[in-house]
């Protein structure tokens, strides 16, 4: 699949767009991508289907901050997708947190990336999710009931994946994980969330901002 090729102009309005905090998932059409995202189920029905999720921290560079399959909260630039999204090769598709960040949260978020910097990505976790994936394609009911039975193999509670860590940027002191965590979790464990099921619950949390097929 295709996606909306941007010009160099549109681009620069979209990362120009981005403000810090803000989350952005990417869906791609490359092996990779193509793999993780057969293995996710749309529960939404918009069709989108997305295989990573991170976060953008800008610092007058463009700055991000992601699980790259190394680390957990790696330092990136967001051109570092210029060149997919322009030859459509990528959508990204952005959210803000409801009201804008607090500076509680903001405090939150920065300690949760510096914290996490050099801890690793898990890959195992992926295999955990393959599986899964593999369940449910042969067999629905099945694959829910594992699911909803069974922690992923792979989870370990330390080194996390992309949709993993992005959601726990924003868990602090609050008795109940706070506003922009809480409501994700209130159904799903955080061993079981992909990007996918992130992707189906964060309009809870936050705004809607851009999508590079519509920007």
């Amino acid at each position: 699949m295709d996606y909306r090729k941007l010009s160099r102009e549109k681009w620069i309005e979209f990362a120009t767009g981005l403000k810090y905090g803000d989350t952005l998932f990417v869906a791609a059409n490359d092996l990779i991508g193509k793999a993780i995202q057969w293995g996710t189920e749309d529960k939404t029905g918009d069709g989108i289907q997305v295989a990573h999720v991170m976060s953008y921290e800008g610092l007058g560079i463009g700055q991000t901050r992601e699980a790259d399959g190394k680390k957990m909260c790696a330092k990136h630039l967001i051109n570092e997708y210029m060149d997919r999204c322009m030859r459509g090769q990528a959508r990204m598709i952005v959210y803000r947190a409801k009201g804008g960040l607090k500076g509680a949260e903001e405090t939150c978020i920065k300690s949760f990336w510096d914290l996490h910097e050099k801890e690793d990505y898990n890959m195992l976790e992926n295999v955990g999710f393959g599986i899964w994936a593999l369940i449910n394609k042969v067999n629905r009911d099945l694959g829910a009931w594992v699911a909803k039975t069974f922690t992923n193999p792979f989870y370990n509670g330390k080194n996390m994946v992309c949709s993993q860590t992005e959601l726990l940027k924003h868990k602090n002191g609050e008795p109940d994980g706070g506003r922009l965590y809480a409501p994700i979790v209130k159904d799903i464990a955080i061993d079981k969330l992909t990007p996918e099921e992130y992707l189906d619950r964060i309009p809870r949390t936050h705004d809607f901002v851009m999508d590079t097929e519509t920007i």
